[in-house]
């Protein structure tokens, strides 16, 4: 049965990236339910993120950071968005390298180890 995405996209390097309704309903939302009404902020810290850098823990993965406008804050003190991606030469994609986001939230500041990459347009 083939799986089905909420999110489709591409990272800033051209990497498909899938959020899966799978992941969504089952970690995200269950995890973090407050993340309920930002899958647009989602795409964007995918799309064009504010910062991102390696896992210093898991190389397979990349953190994408995305600082929410204050007016859309849940709480002024979370002021990013924290997209983790694991990137994997997918099988069901033949073997394309590809991006499948793992979880999503808020935190205050952005982890600083293994910045490999800044970015902000």
């Amino acid at each position: 049965m083939p799986m089905s995405y909420v999110i489709i996209s591409t990272d800033t390097d051209g990497i498909p990236v899938l959020l899966g309704y799978k992941e969504w309903n089952e970690h995200i939302l269950k995890r973090h339910p407050e993340m309920n009404n930002f899958l647009d902020e989602i795409k964007k810290a995918i799309e064009n993120p504010d910062l991102c850098h390696s896992d210093p823990e898991d190389t397979r993965v990349k953190l994408h950071y995305r600082e929410i406008h204050p007016e859309k804050r849940l709480h002024p003190k979370l002021a990013y968005l924290l997209v983790v991606i694991k990137y994997v030469n997918a099988p069901e994609r033949q073997y394309q390298k590809t991006g499948f986001v793992s979880s999503a939230y808020f935190l205050k500041t952005p982890k600083s180890k293994g910045i490999n990459n800044a970015k902000r347009d």
